[in-house]
């Protein structure tokens, strides 16, 4: 195809009638046309030849390799290609190699739980006027990332009739989220998430942290959840009540909250033992909270939440 993108784009719209998703040179044909299959090639040829001169393509495929992902009757995961150049890959020499490594070994984070925290030891060699030196702590995350690029399993396809689920939590580096769907009888991984939280945010209270952790995560999978219902997990019981109707949070936690008002979500409580997206929130492993100081951390988190609310109305009662 040697005309240019955008006439070829709407020539090869037209002629499929939307039977197909066309992007650039490659036609994703959908399921429910394939009997129709020598029907619908005769009636392509016919609009797209005059196009391409030609007429080249594969059905039926076990597995197709598209942008970096291999795509199957399983699910999608990370190209063969891909995780073989990743495991082939020496120990960067400088800033430039690190930089390199990391945005190739991100294209592929969706796949990989807590990238975000297990990448920062090489993250902190980019920073502006940092030394590169290539210690024990950044082998280890080099090394950590291998790992976890090798052992990538597939992920379901999001589909629009299944119950969805975003599970998200905060941890003393940063956050992890993770987008589930109830399909085949169990709830199957469609996507990771995590980031590092910012040296302002890590001073955040306990609280405040995890309210950010549910907000980023629907904003962080909005193309899923938008106009959609679906559970909003957390493993710190006070967000069921700030997150509920009745709630009176401090300013900035409501303004979380606003930013929510667009999606159709209920927050639902689960302890952080069977939270699954807890491990990708943390990069060092803490002792876990006793359950049975939860009552004290719900009543701990109310009162923070009062008394900040208190402060603010004193301070705007008396001008500043």
């Amino acid at each position: 195809m040697t005309r240019q993108p955008r006439i070829r784009l709407s020539a090869l719209s037209k002629s499929t009638k939307q039977e197909v998703k066309v992007f650039q040179d490659n036609l994703d044909n959908k399921p429910k046309f394939m009997p129709d299959q020598p029907v619908f090639m005769r009636s392509f040829r016919k609009g797209a030849k005059w196009v391409s001169g030609r007429i080249a393509g594969t059905f039926h495929l076990p597995k197709l390799t598209f942008f970096g992902h291999d795509l199957s009757r399983q699910g999608v995961a990370p190209s063969s290609e891909k995780v073989a150049a990743i495991l082939k890959a020496s120990p960067p020499q400088d800033a430039s190699q690190v930089r390199s490594f990391v945005q190739f070994v991100q294209y592929s984070a969706k796949f990989l739980p807590n990238f975000a925290q297990e990448a920062e030891p090489l993250r902190s060699l980019l920073r502006k006027n940092e030394p590169f030196i290539w210690g024990e702590t950044q082998e280890k995350s080099f090394k950590k990332l291998e790992q976890l690029v090798a052992q990538a399993t597939s992920f379901a396809y999001f589909r629009g009739d299944c119950n969805t689920r975003i599970i998200a939590n905060a941890g003393p580096q940063g956050l992890g989220a993770e987008l589930t769907q109830f399909q085949d009888s169990e709830w199957r991984a469609i996507s990771y998430a995590s980031r590092n939280l910012t040296e302002v945010e890590r001073r955040y209270s306990q609280t405040k942290e995890e309210a950010l952790a549910l907000v980023w995560a629907c904003e962080r999978f909005n193309i899923y959840v938008y106009r959609r219902k679906f559970e909003l997990e957390t493993d710190h019981k006070p967000l069921e009540c700030i997150f509920g109707k009745l709630s009176k949070p401090s300013a900035r936690i409501e303004r979380w909250v606003l930013r929510l008002q667009g999606y159709d979500y209920s927050v639902v409580y689960r302890p952080g033992k069977a939270n699954i997206a807890d491990s990708l929130s943390r990069l060092n492993q803490y002792e876990p909270k006793d359950s049975s100081g939860e009552e004290f951390d719900f009543v701990k988190a109310v009162a923070e939440e009062k008394f900040t609310c208190c402060s603010d109305r004193e301070t705007s009662r008396i001008g500043f």
